[in-house]
């Protein structure tokens, strides 16, 4: 039956005899192969340019580091012990607030009657 398939694709392979020749079954496992190597690369690349643009990075650091896998590994380090951009501008925004006398409360849980969450900016009287 895979012969029929094969000789349907490529002409070489007889049905009758159904010889199918080690070269032709390597062929087709690199054709699987390399799909997948490619479905890899752009997963891995949509990824790593989403980390570094949510981290306040460019999102080129993100292609550079699935270009080059050695720096791609420096860029995993550097991601986990320096404080990024995003997370300085949470900090100030939230030093602003303080200094302005105004909180965050936390989100609570759905409002039954309404169905919307019920967490609000409020002032703290100091």
């Amino acid at each position: 039956m895979l012969a029929m398939a094969l000789a349907a694709v490529d002409p070489a392979v007889d049905p009758a005899s159904g010889n199918i020749t080690p070269s032709q079954v390597f062929t087709a496992w690199l054709g699987w192969l390399t799909l997948a190597a490619a479905a890899y690369l752009v997963i891995s690349l949509v990824a790593a340019i989403l980390i570094a643009r949510k981290a306040g990075y460019s999102h080129w650091l993100g292609v550079i580091a699935v270009a080059v896998p050695a720096v791609g590994l420096v860029f995993v380090l550097i991601f986990a012990f320096v404080k990024w951009p995003a997370l300085k501008e949470r900090d100030a925004a939230l030093a602003l607030l303080k200094k302005n006398g105004l909180s965050i409360e936390a989100p609570k849980p759905a409002d039954s009657a309404s169905g919307k969450p019920s967490g609000k900016i409020s002032t703290t009287s100091s």
